[in-house]
């Protein structure tokens, strides 16, 4: 008999042990043996693994799999309290709809009828919505995988769906108290806490629902990282339609608290143990969700070949393998100008002829670069995108490369000259049920695909750290310009009559049309149509300004605004303003306590950018000529306002800049220039300085 070939890493100790933990499953799972998904599971890892390694198949060195699997528990849960079709139904308006809208309403379009597309789409939005909004099945489970990581002692945890999120909550809340009164002493030897149950262990999250803003809520609408492991790989495969999205985690969050063998001792920046891995595939089955592949032409997040060639050599083989292809960070010292980024993106000209074209947008963009320039900003980490080239998949791909990679003291830049709007947002009953500012790309047409959402970019700037400055200028306004006379141009839309006529609704007292949002009464907090009947419900209200969390006292050293309401909902509640990530601030389960019990007091909330608005909600922007050169007024008030304090801190011994005395003086400039929009100024308590330092001391 031929003996195995060796393996090309001799010095490995041991197998390593490997922990399986199921996702949501299938309502039928519940009636077959409970760890009758973990056989496939095994036996395609291990035939993966081997033809990667065949070392491997030593008796020696073959990984050792064990399961967790907790159908049962979830099975007792639904015995007890039995699921109704409109809590299926609310699970998936509650979960589908927290993030990006039009991915979940493209879904729902085509999952009409009770299919088995359909049926997965309830089933998982089910489960994971009763987990979240049930604190005691929550604790349970905690207790259980921590029992059986306890038991196991495994080097790898690998965990899908409703398994990554049972894993990751219980290595941030697991406590002895989820023991319960069964059991009178700890049998948990050694676990004062859940850091313990996955310290220098490695966690492998896939197909998982931990990036997505309703499970988000439950962590106060910020993730932190788990500085206890030796790695956390988070696979992300674009194609999954179960609600999964990725997750982008920054600073300290993405970096162990202990070196590992290889680890420079004394460079604590260099310890990163976070890492998300893209996994692309698109197979037969419409969800895109499998863990391995179940046959020819079939594929999965566990044995794809970014998975096998990046994730699986590090789990095996902890410190001899480096992860070059994984980390591309270009770590610096925190502050360096170098670190600094900006965005600039102006559109004159649209694609649709029926979009009114502008005329000083472009030239805004050149105004703000040399002004970054002259205040230290590197030419090469400022990028402009201008008319065409300034699509919606353009910009989404610069504000990517513009959120990467940030530390503690970095400082970034969106700039945006051009349309906004307020489009329609839709319930999944295809109803219009709040409105949604957006930025109007030069591809725009009057859709959630073509347009630039907050809910389309919270993800990369939500987990920034609280050190770093990101600012958002906007030199546009979201009223209807399209209407407004006069020579200047104004920097808003209105929506075409046909896409307004959605927003309507019959007043039968009146007898006639109106848009279906009003502002409530100044003693009332319900939100009520424009017919006069109440829109929300406990069970599926949204945006009222009963459920949203939004911070309304300053809190030093916290990231909380000082602004009111109307700053994030807008004057009726029902509009999802522009970089507050309004779906990282809810409660996920309505009728709980506010803040929810099961946060814990002091968790921080999502990051809050610096946002200068050229107008109000209900104003306009224009556009300014001086000379024979036109710019955008606010823009052109702002570059002089800030020259002007930059010459004054320079005579006065170059002090630091507040955003507060920068949008004051350009509202000074605009009524000197005899315009009547107000510039509006939102921003956390601890962000009041514009963080460029003193670059004016930096000149050659």
């Amino acid at each position: 008999m031929t003996s195995p070939s060796p393996s090309r890493f001799p010095d490995q100790p041991a197998a390593v042990r490997v922990l399986l933990v199921h996702g949501t499953g299938r309502p039928e799972d519940l009636d077959e043996p409970s760890d009758a998904w973990a056989a496939p599971w095994i036996a395609r890892l291990t035939e993966a693994l081997v033809q990667d390694d065949p070392g491997l198949a030593h008796p020696l060195r073959a990984p050792i799999f064990e399961v967790f699997t907790y159908s049962d528990l979830i099975a007792a849960e639904f015995v007890g309290d039995p699921p109704e079709v409109d809590e299926f139904s609310q699970s998936l308006e509650m979960l589908g709809w927290s993030g990006s809208r039009q991915p979940t309403q493209r879904m729902f379009r085509q999952s009409r009828g009770m299919d088995a597309r359909a049926e997965a789409l309830r089933w998982t939005a089910g489960m994971i919505v009763r987990w979240a909004r049930k604190p005691d099945f929550r604790s349970t489970l905690r207790a259980a995988v921590a029992r059986k990581i306890t038991a196991a002692g495994p080097d790898v945890i690998v965990a899908q769906s409703l398994g990554s999120l049972i894993c990751y909550d219980a290595f941030v809340n697991y406590s002895s108290a989820d023991l319960g009164h069964r059991s009178p002493r700890n049998p948990l030897s050694g676990i004062t806490g859940g850091a313990d149950l996955v310290r220098g262990r490695c966690f492998i999250s896939f197909g998982s629902q931990l990036g997505n803003a309703y499970v988000r809520n439950l962590h106060g609408g910020r993730l932190v990282g788990l500085p206890s492991a030796a790695h956390w790989f988070h696979l992300y495969n674009p194609n999954d339609e179960l609600f999964t999205a990725n997750i982008r985690l920054h600073g300290e969050d993405c970096r162990r608290d202990h070196p590992l063998p290889g680890d420079n001792p004394r460079e604590k920046k260099d310890w990163i143990n976070f890492h998300p891995v893209l996994v692309p595939f698109d197979n037969p089955d419409p969800l895109d969700h499998a863990a391995v592949s179940s046959g020819p032409g079939t594929i999965g997040y566990l044995d794809r070949f970014e998975t096998r060639r990046l994730v699986w050599p590090q789990a095996l083989y902890p410190g001899q393998r480096p992860l070059s292809g994984i980390i591309r960070r270009s770590l610096r010292p925190h502050g360096d100008p170098q670190d600094h980024r900006a965005l600039l993106i102006g559109i004159d000209h649209y694609g649709r002829s029926d979009i009114p074209s502008l005329e000083g947008c472009v030239n805004d963009t050149y105004l703000i670069s040399a002004l970054l320039q002259e205040t230290g900003f590197s030419v090469e980490n400022i990028r402009l995108l201008h008319n065409e080239r300034a699509d919606s998949a353009a910009i989404r791909d610069r504000l990517d490369w513009l959120l990467d990679d940030v530390d503690p003291g970095g400082f970034r830049l969106l700039y945006f000259s051009g349309h906004g709007h307020q489009l329609e947002g839709y319930g999944v009953g295809e109803t219009v049920d709040s409105l949604d500012e957006c930025l109007c790309p030069h591809d725009y047409d009057y859709t959630p695909a073509t347009a630039i959402l907050d809910d389309h970019i919270l993800s990369l700037y939500s987990q920034l750290p609280y050190e770093s400055q990101f600012a958002i200028i906007l030199d546009c306004c979201h009223s209807d310009g399209m209407s407004r006379s006069g020579s200047a141009r104004m920097r808003g839309l209105g929506s075409p009559l046909d896409v307004a006529h959605r927003g309507l609704v019959w007043n039968w007292d009146k007898k006639h049309q109106r848009g279906a949002w009003i502002r409530p009464a100044a003693d009332s907090r319900e939100l009520t149509r424009g017919d006069g009947r109440k829109r929300f419900d406990h069970a599926k209200d949204r945006l009222t300004l009963r459920n949203v969390q939004l911070p309304e006292t300053a809190a030093p050293g916290k990231n909380l605004s000082f602004v009111n309401k109307d700053d994030y909902v807008g004057r009726n509640g029902t509009l999802r303003r522009f970089g507050r990530a309004i779906s990282l601030r809810r409660q996920v389960a309505p009728d709980c306590p506010s803040p929810p019990s099961y946060i814990k007091e002091g968790t921080p909330g999502p990051f809050l950018p610096v946002i200068v608005s050229a107008c109000a909600e209900d104003d306009v922007a224009l556009e300014h000529q001086d000379g024979h050169v036109t710019y955008g007024a606010f823009t052109f008030a702002l570059d002089r306002a800030w020259r002007s304090l930059i010459r004054g801190r320079e005579d006065a011994g170059a002090k630091d800049i507040r955003w507060e005395q920068l949008v004051e003086l350009a509202t000074a400039e605009l009524k000197d220039l005899c315009y009547v929009q107000k510039p509006k100024l939102i921003l956390a308590t601890d962000q009041q300085v514009v963080a460029l330092g003193n670059p004016w001391n930096r000149q050659p």
